[in-house]
């Protein structure tokens, strides 16, 4: 079996459950993505339009909505801040800021209450993180690829929405070349992604392989042990993160491998 944890000394956290992880370049057993596929490592988003996911229980309360729109449809979203991408077709926003016209590979953060106004055939999400107030932005067209800033084992990355405030949440586009052999890692809070681009395999302990391809949308909840794994091809990833720490690189800060933030792993 291929293992990815690189160290098992007594001064991090036992690689049990990392040794179940294999490498996705030599495991071929993966599986597609699926809504039954869950643990407490990883947790599926479904397909839809409105409500997909309720966290408002969690320590960083938060919902998730798609947006599915087989022919034009609106979604009202209420208090809080709201992180959103559109994958694909065109959205019109309004809220007291103004009206925006979002086209397809835009982003967007805007606090408080705001009607979407989807085309037909528009697909895309909103992560709303209740209790913050954040700032608004109307972001331009994330292009998939290498992002400026280094993460772990050659992935890079791009900070699309910048914590107001240190512990505020961000909004992030992070890239895997191919051939990419990910440490298996955890975060100390949960992390909700969405493929915009390539090929891709999420590796946890306790299920097999699963394929992560354009549109798929998955949370890894807070201490879930996974790596990310590319083959022939690369993946290109949007993440919503409920808080960070700082101040540096929210991303790479929050990576812990054997209890020690990556940010103070030496080769990295």
């Amino acid at each position: 079996m291929a293992n990815l944890y690189h160290n098992s000394n007594s001064d991090g956290w036992t690689p049990t459950e990392a040794r179940g992880i294999q490498l996705s370049s030599f495991h071929e057993e993966c599986v597609d993505f699926h809504p039954a596929l869950s643990s407490k490592h990883f947790l599926p988003i479904p397909q839809g339009h409105g409500t997909l996911l309720d966290m408002s229980a969690d320590d960083f309360p938060t919902n998730f909505d798609g947006i599915d729109s087989k022919v034009a449809s609106t979604l009202e979203l209420s208090s809080g801040t709201h992180f959103g991408y559109i994958l694909e077709g065109a959205v019109d926003v309004k809220s007291k800021h103004g009206l925006y016209h979002l086209c397809s590979s835009t982003y967007f953060c805007i606090p408080g209450p705001a009607s979407l106004y989807a085309s037909s055939q528009t697909r895309g999400f909103i992560a709303t993180r209740h209790n913050y107030a954040g700032q608004f932005l109307i972001g331009g067209q994330v292009t998939p690829g290498p992002g400026r800033i280094s993460y772990i084992d050659n992935a890079s990355t791009d900070l699309l929405v910048h914590p107001a405030e240190v512990g505020a949440p961000c909004f992030n586009k992070l890239f895997f070349p191919a051939h990419q052999r990910q440490t298996p890692h955890t975060h100390p809070s949960f992390r909700m992604t969405c493929a915009i681009n390539g090929e891709g395999f999420c590796e946890v302990p306790d299920l097999p392989p699963i394929r992560i391809t354009r549109g798929v949308m998955f949370v890894i909840p807070a201490g879930g042990v996974h790596a990310i794994n590319t083959r022939d091809q690369s993946l290109t990833l949007i993440t919503f993160h409920p808080e960070s720490v700082g101040p540096g690189n929210p991303m790479l800060d929050s990576t812990i491998m054997r209890k020690v933030e990556s940010c103070k792993h030496p080769g990295i």
